[in-house]
């Protein structure tokens, strides 16, 4: 991902790349749950794997904490960052106060060791909700993970170019080929 976007972002025309596992306004499946660590009380959630670029792309601040960067890739400690909804429940329904620097389990098979524990989350921001429905529906609770730590075998690139973003297909068609052959 990091050479997909680091080669369009050097493209002239092109602004900012990010990749993520869902488009913006695209529906995230259900079915994620976020634990404490003692397991005692869970809450509901959506699960979206995204670039360290994407919140800045598309203008999604960070509200507390940080953003995703460079150093969270594969073998460091996971971590999340959670919208102002999920933030909310966290703080409701979990008695955690406020999320960033709390530790949680999520329930995603990438997130489980063999023995089917759940591997340790820790939140390091909290974003600004992002509309993931249809409008006129309440935001749902959402977890955002960098793409580094958990890959997706098929993800989604976003581009912010300058002038009209079908001038811009053939470089993007260029560095996704020349990235993955």
């Amino acid at each position: 991902y990091r050479e997909v976007t680091g080669k369009l972002r050097a493209t002239p025309g092109i602004e900012e790349a990010a990749v993520s596992t869902d488009l913006p306004l695209e529906e995230i499946d259900e079915g994620v749950v976020m634990l404490t660590m003692a397991y005692d009380k869970s809450v509901g959630l959506r699960y979206k794997r995204v670039t360290p670029e994407y919140f800045a792309m598309l203008g999604i601040p960070i509200l507390r904490g940080r953003g995703f960067s460079d150093r969270d890739r594969a073998g460091s400690p996971l971590v999340g960052i959670v919208n102002e909804t999920l933030a909310a429940r966290m703080t409701d329904a979990l008695g955690l106060g406020d999320p960033v620097e709390k530790t949680v389990r999520v329930s995603t098979p990438e997130y489980a060791k063999k023995d089917g524990s759940l591997l340790e989350t820790r939140i390091v921001g909290v974003i600004r909700s992002e509309r993931v429905g249809n409008a006129g529906e309440a935001d749902p609770p959402v977890i955002y993970i960098p793409l580094a730590q958990v890959p997706a075998m098929e993800v989604k690139l976003i581009a912010r170019t300058r002038n009209a973003p079908s001038a811009q297909m053939p470089a993007i068609r260029h560095a996704v080929s020349e990235a993955d052959p």
